[in-house]
């Protein structure tokens, strides 16, 4: 294998090795590493956290290794993780599909899909804790840190141990996750000596203080989402007395004359969210206070999926099974083409479906990395149909 300092030295003399522009440039970076590195001249450098010095060689090494050797496994690269603009670097020296005069299939990925700024938090905080920790001490996860199986499994082999109850767990690091907890299992963990590392999106834990208001101002705090979602249950171990309401059929459970405190699962739909309110206005409740606590985030998936479902003959939404906001994506874009399909990865694709269809339209629910969603796309534009 080629080695970064050997990359580095082509930058000087671009006709010592026939590499790629983009790899010489990172392998110049590569090499300045070595002493110091200027993140900013690193075409992955963007917003989300990065490693810095000796590190963050190590990542732009396996970048740089990427573009060479399309086959290698850089699922632990944060650059390739967390920034969305490496997939256009990577795909200009990616095999094209072989030109026999076969018509391929047209991929045409949304504008908005894939790791949201709370799950990019959650994951960056449990690769902090894991790298810390060395194998020195557990780090558990009170259930898993995000809703995608494929970074549960990739966090679980690097040390990252999901238990269902805090009963489990007697020693070491305990990572809240994502959707959050209640206030009750904090202090169990606390009582228990454990050490907390809290990685709740902070518009879950918005929802979690605008209810504990709501109860206190006097209102039956209500919430429009799953009962069942750990999200909705951490929001509802915040306050005693409360209501979740799923849908229309669910309205019988508020009081007729009640003073009612509304906040909203944080990935319902802004569609779902107002009809609730307009059937709860009906209800003769003698007050209600609606605060909106929809995720601006999903708002912007929704809408770019249901914009590009419309312009597709079949449309793939990634994303783990269980999660609330890749079913809602899924949901609407089966409104608005009923050749809609929610898969979590590409292995789980029944080529079948591809029958006949010309153009194909992808997105991805907030917990879905990047890398699920460049395999995917990559084998969907490769797929010829002869081939099966």
């Amino acid at each position: 294998m080629v080695s970064p300092l050997a990359i580095g030295k082509a930058c000087a003399k671009p006709t010592a090795l026939p590499l790629p522009p983009v790899v010489c440039c990172l392998g110049g970076i590569v090499k300045r590493s070595l002493r110091s590195l200027a993140m900013a001249d690193c075409p992955c450098a963007g917003p989300s956290p990065r490693p810095t010095g000796l590190a963050a060689a190590t990542c732009l090494r396996d970048f740089a290794f990427a573009l060479l050797f399309p086959s290698l496994r850089v699922d632990s690269c944060p650059c390739l993780l967390y920034n969305s603009r490496v997939r256009g670097a990577r795909a200009a020296f990616e095999p094209k599909p072989r030109s026999t005069g076969t018509v391929y299939m047209k991929v045409l990925v949304a504008e908005k899909c894939g790791f949201c700024p709370g799950v990019r938090n959650a994951i960056h905080t449990a690769e902090k804790v894991l790298a810390q920790a060395s194998g020195r001490e557990q780090v558990y996860c009170l259930g898993p840190i995000i809703h995608n199986e494929d970074v549960v499994e990739r966090l679980a082999r690097t040390g990252l141990r999901t238990v269902k109850a805090v009963d489990e767990i007697d020693t070491g690091t305990v990572l809240i996750r994502s959707h959050g907890v209640a206030p009750s299992a904090l202090e169990r963990l606390t009582g228990r000596g454990l050490q907390i590392v809290d990685a709740t999106c902070v518009l879950v834990k918005r929802v979690q203080q605008i209810a504990k208001q709501l109860e206190q101002e006097g209102y039956e705090v209500v919430i429009i989402g799953e009962e069942n979602h750990p999200e909705v249950q951490g929001v509802m171990g915040c306050v005693n007395n409360v209501a979740v309401v799923a849908d229309e059929s669910d309205l019988h459970k508020l009081p007729s004359d009640g003073k009612l405190g509304i906040v909203c699962q944080t990935t319902q739909s802004p569609e779902h969210f107002g009809r609730m309110l307009g059937a709860m206005g009906q209800g003769g409740f003698r007050e209600l206070k609606v605060i909106n606590t929809l995720c601006k985030e999903a708002i912007k998936r929704q809408e770019s999926a249901i914009a590009l479902c419309q312009k597709v003959d079949i449309m793939f939404v990634l994303g783990g099974l269980h999660s609330a906001n890749t079913r809602r994506l899924a949901e609407l874009c089966k409104n608005h083409n009923s050749e809609t399909f929610h898969l979590q990865n590409w292995q789980e694709l029944d080529k079948n479906v591809l029958s006949g269809k010309k153009i194909a339209g992808v997105t991805a629910g907030a917990s879905t990395p990047n890398w699920v969603i460049d395999e995917f796309v990559k084998h969907l534009e490769a797929f010829d149909e002869k081939d099966g």
